[in-house]
């Protein structure tokens, strides 16, 4: 068991090696007191802290609970990523957020590059997400990533059926089989998007959009400023001359959620709801 355990450890320090940049908690189970005066001890619930940082409390949790650290997360979609092949190379790049209590690894597939027009490239992307802070459960997403601006978009209507299906709670036995029939229909969404490209939108169609997107209206303003269309027209540019594309407003749209939102979490709630409006909207178009 001490043996275990010690391999245990090595491997997490291997990890931390590798992926320095990367604040990793050190959590452990703590015995959780209660009351003012008279202190009663909680024999059923366990306070679980972050021994790297000042045993900042995460959660209160079952004395059942499993702790499964971040680095543990990463060996095992490594090991899995290992016997994907097709695909190339495939980049993981982990980040912590909300002071250790969560966790997004991305896997980025960037030889698999798909042209949605000329000099307009992305490549297949899949975050898995987990917390200590029992904030997120842990799951996985598929979406995409832009070249030409490091945007993450969020894939829907293709996908929406399939992630519930394998990933809603993410068996890492089942990872394997999950990215290769991902990748699979990873086609049927670059057709779509490649349409997106070839809708133009009207004033209507554009004022209509703003009414689904998850944007409050200074945050509509901000977007509308952003130059990223073209020769860097705004929206609105593009719009009055007539070369504001349905892909076009949602490039600018992640392009916004990716770089100007400084909350981590909102770039996670952003990306799939910006998605969700869009697939709609191009869903209405094309009745």
């Amino acid at each position: 068991m001490e043996e275990d355990y010690a391999m245990l450890q090595e491997r997490r320090a291997d990890v931390r090696s590798r992926y320095q940049n990367v604040v990793f908690p050190d959590p452990v189970l703590d015995t959780l007191w209660v009351g003012k005066r008279n202190l009663i001890r909680l024999t059923d619930q366990k306070a679980l802290v972050d021994q790297n940082n000042d045993n900042r409390l995460l959660a209160i949790v079952s004395d059942r609970y499993k702790i499964i650290p971040y680095e543990d997360t990463i060996t095992m979609v490594e090991e899995v990523t290992k016997e994907v092949t097709g695909y190339g190379a495939i980049q993981l790049c982990p980040s912590v957020f909300a002071n250790g209590g969560k966790f997004k690894l991305t896997m980025k597939f960037p030889e698999s590059v798909h042209v949605i027009r000329e000099g307009d490239g992305i490549v297949p992307k899949i975050d898995v997400f987990n917390s200590l802070d029992l904030g997120m459960k842990l799951l996985g997403r598929y979406g995409a990533f832009r070249l030409r601006c490091t945007n993450g978009m969020g894939v829907w209507e293709h996908f929406k059926k399939f992630a519930r299906r394998h990933l809603q709670t993410l068996f890492l036995e089942d990872l394997k089989l999950s990215i290769l029939e991902g990748m699979a229909a990873f086609g049927m969404q670059v057709e779509g998007w490649k349409r997106w490209a070839e809708i133009e939108m009207t004033e209507n169609v554009y004022n209509g959009a703003w009414e689904m997107l998850p944007f409050h209206e200074a945050e509509r303003e901000k977007v509308e400023a952003l130059r990223g269309i073209g020769d860097q027209l705004t929206l609105t540019d593009a719009l009055k001359q007539k070369a504001l594309t349905l892909w076009d407003m949602n490039n600018v749209l992640t392009q916004y959620a990716s770089h100007e939102i400084k909350s981590d979490m909102r770039k996670i709630e952003l990306e799939p709801k910006i998605a969700q409006s869009m697939e709609k909207l191009y869903l209405q178009l094309a009745a």
